[in-house]
């Protein structure tokens, strides 16, 4: 009775696989959603009690979604959406945020599937989907969702921003490529797809996390690569003027905004050790490194915690500087040229999604050098052509289909191996903690991370070589010897006169970043009356808060507030009522209402 509703043999078999793919992504994901929280995850969701909905209402989840300073639009999508994970399983356990980055990773695969068959199609100007445009479409895929190097972006919690963006601009883009189908006989409908595929799309992607404004950029590579700006026959000038004033509105906003990051802070960022053409330099050999890693996975390349990437400090500085800016250049240049070129579209699209992909995080915006999560989306622009070219190949040369699908699982078969043994690592933290050192023995942030690990399992005395080792690598970070310090108070250990006065050094010479202030943050509250260490805590936070460059302002007035209490607990009334006002004001300058310092 159901035989209208079978599928045809070809299509069938696609299917099986897709829904195999996925059933394959989840077992190897699986056992990483046990693993622990890392790292900012603790400042976004565990020590943000503002994320506990006390019932699931607009006005609750609105609150805890702007709970948190994260970018300048706070990120309210991803933030509310671990709100809700609080809420339905009814704790703060990483096991419900992780499981579900792993699922929202299937549903962008899914759409990464649909958007790749479309891109096929649109390439080779065929008018319907083909066998091998659904095959092609599902190795690209495979390649694409089982790569390890998003281990760290579906397995590190609040990397939920960066996933949110790429599964919103991979629907806008289908939504906005149903549109553009539409043009020809139904242009008002068509342009309102468009529209609301950037509007809406574009809103959510950037509401997830900043860069989802690359929406536009991604859909000007397909116009300009793929379609080569033709509109289906039929449509009109004024749909078709519209529909350019869509993309390139936004898109000039963007490029305005970066020339205006460049005349502000021409110098850098006074918290980075590098200026702003310091970066650029850097940038170039981060994106070929990047690459590598994309088309080439290597375990021992990657890793959550790449702080020890040389910084280029001049044109040969390392030697290769020169060389990976000139190599930028000349692949740019290589993918306008193959834009001419049909055999060579793939690779131009390819090559253009990869650098827009980067536009935000690569240049001009101070952010630290290097991480992985910055090529979730931008890897597709290289595994694209990289499949599309194998995928080919592999048709042409054999007409054996056994062959053909032995040929190409051999690649899948490998991630799927990389991928597996990765997420092994990430099962707990004393893993992942020996993965990183391993990988990264010169990484600051790594040892770091191992004495952090250490002194919460309860090991402080191990906890101690890491933290100095991470002040060793980064010398200009006073968050390690903070962390020294604390756990050295906790364990009743005598803290070295050495490890005192450099501390004091760094606190005065150099800007309060980041994970400075927010180590001076979560240490007050360890902080008891009877503390053998107070008085040296007390130096400390007087030497921090003299410090006029601070990252959060905010947290300055905390430390302010908490350096006025514990000055009370000594004595020294006035200075404890001088220390409070300030803190009170700085608080109120910040946004944060305190009508009046503690104990008065």
């Amino acid at each position: 009775m159901f035989s209208h509703l079978k599928i045809p043999p070809p299509l069938g078999l696609h299917l099986l696989v897709a829904v195999g793919l996925m059933l394959v992504l989840l077992a190897l994901y699986y056992p990483g959603a046990h693993g622990p929280y890392l790292l900012d995850d603790y400042g976004v969701l565990t020590h943000n009690d503002r994320l506990l909905m006390k019932e699931l209402s607009w006005a609750e989840l609105k609150e805890a979604a702007l709970s948190t300073e994260r970018g300048p639009l706070r990120r309210p999508i991803a933030v509310g959406s671990f709100a809700l994970n609080f809420h339905f399983a009814g704790n703060t356990d990483a096991y419900s945020i992780k499981l579900t980055n792993i699922l929202l990773h299937l549903v962008t695969a899914a759409g990464i599937y649909l958007l790749t068959i479309q891109l096929l199609r649109a390439l080779e100007r065929s008018p319907v989907q083909s066998a091998f445009h659904r095959g092609a479409a599902l190795f690209i895929t495979a390649l694409w969702a089982l790569h390890p190097l998003h281990v760290s972006t579906v397995l590190y919690s609040v990397q939920r921003m960066s996933i949110l963006v790429a599964l919103f601009t991979v629907y806008a883009m289908l939504a906005y490529l149903h549109g553009r189908r539409q043009l020809a006989w139904r242009s008002t409908p068509g342009l309102l797809w468009c529209l609301g595929a950037i509007a809406m799309g574009g809103t959510l992607a950037t509401l997830s996390k900043e860069n989802g404004v690359l929406l536009v950029f991604f859909l000007l590579v397909v116009e300009a690569v793929v379609f080569r700006w033709r509109l289906p026959e039929g449509t009109g000038r004024v749909p078709a003027a519209i529909l350019r004033v869509l993309l390139v509105g936004p898109t000039l906003a963007v490029v305005g905004y970066l020339l205006l990051q460049m005349l502000v802070h021409p110098a850098g960022n006074p918290f980075r050790d590098f200026t702003l053409w310091e970066r650029l330099l850097t940038e170039a050999r981060v994106l070929f490194h990047y690459a590598r890693l994309i088309l080439w996975p290597d375990l021992h390349g990657m890793g959550l915690f790449q702080d020890d990437f040389v910084v280029s400090r001049g044109w040969l500085a390392p030697p290769h500087t020169l060389a990976a800016v000139l190599g930028c250049v000349g692949v740019l240049v290589s993918a306008i040229w193959l834009a001419n070129k049909r055999l060579g579209l793939p690779w131009a699209f390819g090559l253009l999604w990869f650098f827009a992909a980067h536009l935000l995080e690569s240049t001009v915006i101070q952010l630290e050098l290097v991480f992985e999560h910055r090529n979730y989306l931008a890897a597709f622009g290289l595994l694209f052509p990289l499949g599309y070219t194998l995928a080919r190949w592999t048709a042409h040369t054999t007409s054996r289909p056994l062959l053909r699908v032995a040929f190409l699982g051999v690649f899948v078969i490998y991630l799927a191996g990389q991928t597996g043994e990765r997420v092994t690592s990430w099962k707990d933290a004393f893993t992942l903690a020996g993965w990183e050192l391993s990988r990264h023995p010169e990484s600051g942030r790594a040892w770091a991370f191992a004495g952090i690990t250490l002194a919460e399992a309860g090991r402080p005395e191990e906890a101690l070589f890491p933290f100095l080792q991470a002040a060793e690598h980064d010398r200009r970070e006073a968050a390690p010897l903070l962390q020294y310090l604390a756990v050295a108070a906790s364990a009743a250990r005598p803290i070295p006169t050495e490890v005192v006065d450099e501390l004091t050094r760094r606190l005065t010479l150099y800007p309060i970043g980041h994970r400075t202030a927010n180590q001076l943050y979560l240490l007050g509250p360890q902080v008891e009356r009877r503390w053998p260490q107070l008085p040296l805590l007390i130096a400390v936070y007087r030497t921090a808060t003299e410090n006029e460059v601070w990252a959060s302002a905010q947290f300055r007035g905390v430390s302010l507030l908490r350096l006025g209490e514990w000055l009370g607990w000594q004595g020294e009334t006035e200075a404890a009522k001088a220390a409070s006002r300030a803190g009170v004001r700085m608080l109120n300058e910040a946004g944060v209402a305190v009508r009046r310092a503690p104990g008065e």
